[in-house]
């Protein structure tokens, strides 16, 4: 039920950035669940927006999943370095991603944009901490 909401929210996060504002709604959605959930299921994750918004906007099948799951496997893979309990890291990571969905996509970067989706990621961070701690699921997984 829980992943029938998260496509729910993605297919929702896509529309909203399809037809009403130009803003990367998805990669915020992307980042959180790359952070929060497991490695496997935040992967998931990335491709099925990549190909939901892809299918969405009408541009090339499959562009946008690269643009989503190249950056979360870097973060997935460096997960195990760095503490995402740090603020600072956390948005570092976040605007590494957004910058490799910027230019993988060939995509426009946008200053503001970038900035308020490091912003928000970070927000998320400090609003939900018990999100981004390790349940014993994640902590067998490492």
């Amino acid at each position: 039920m829980k992943y029938f909401l998260l496509f729910l929210t993605i297919v929702l996060a896509a529309f909203l950035q399809a037809v009403v504002v130009n803003f990367n709604f998805l990669l915020i959605l992307v980042l959180f669940c790359a952070v929060a959930l497991l490695p496997a299921i935040a992967l998931a994750v990335a491709f099925i927006s990549g190909v939901v918004l892809d299918l969405i906007l009408g541009g090339t099948l499959g562009l946008s999943s690269l643009g989503f799951v190249l950056p979360i496997f870097l973060l997935l893979l460096y997960r195990q370095r760095f503490s995402f309990q740090n603020h600072f890291i956390v948005g570092i990571f976040a605007a590494i991603a957004y910058l490799a969905f910027a230019l993988l996509t060939h995509r426009v970067l946008n200053l503001f944009e970038g900035t308020v989706l490091v912003i928000l990621v970070v927000l998320f961070r400090v609003i939900w901490p018990s999100v981004f701690r390790p349940t014993q699921e994640q902590r067998i997984v490492r």
